[in-house]
C-alpha cells in the first residue's frame, strides 16, 4: 500500500480554506495530490473514482464535508466498507502511517507482512 499525502486543506486564490458545499467538489483537489489511483487497492482508476468518506456520511454527518475525513476509492472498495463506523486506530492507514514499512510484496504480488513487524493482535 502506498502512502498517501492528502496534505491541508486546498485554498482559495484568496488563500481562505476552501469550503466544500458537496464533498463531489473535493475530488478533483484529491486527485492532484494523491492521484488517480484508489487509496486501498492501488489501482489507477481512469474513470469512476469516488470520494470516500473515512468515517461514513450516513452515520457520521457532520464530517460530511470534512476534508480531514475524505480519501479516494474505487467502486468496489468504496461499497465495500459501506457505512460502517471505523476504529481509526484499528487499522493502517495510507494517509497517516508509513505503509512502505509494514508491507511487502513477494514476486507474485502476493502482500504480506514484514517478520520484523510485532503486533501482539496479529
Amino acid at each position: 500500500m502506498r502512502p498517501i499525502i492528502r496534505g491541508p486543506i486546498p485554498k482559495d486564490e484568496t488563500g481562505n480554506d476552501i469550503i466544500f458545499t458537496k464533498y463531489s467538489r473535493s475530488r478533483r483537489y484529491l486527485i492532484d495530490r494523491i492521484g488517480g489511483y484508489c487509496s486501498y487497492c492501488e489501482r489507477k482508476i481512469e474513470a469512476s473514482l469516488a470520494v470516500e468518506h473515512i468515517q461514513p456520511k450516513s452515520r457520521e454527518p457532520e464530517l460530511e464535508l470534512s476534508w480531514d475525513n475524505f480519501l479516494l476509492a474505487c467502486t468496489n472498495c468504496n461499497s465495500t466498507k459501506g457505512d460502517t463506523i471505523v476504529a481509526l486506530p484499528d487499522f493502517v492507514w495510507p494517509d497517516v502511517d508509513n505503509t512502505f514499512a509494514l508491507f511487502t510484496y513477494d514476486d507474485s504480488g502476493i502482500v504480506k507482512i514484514p517478520d520484523n513487524i510485532i503486533d501482539d493482535n496479529l
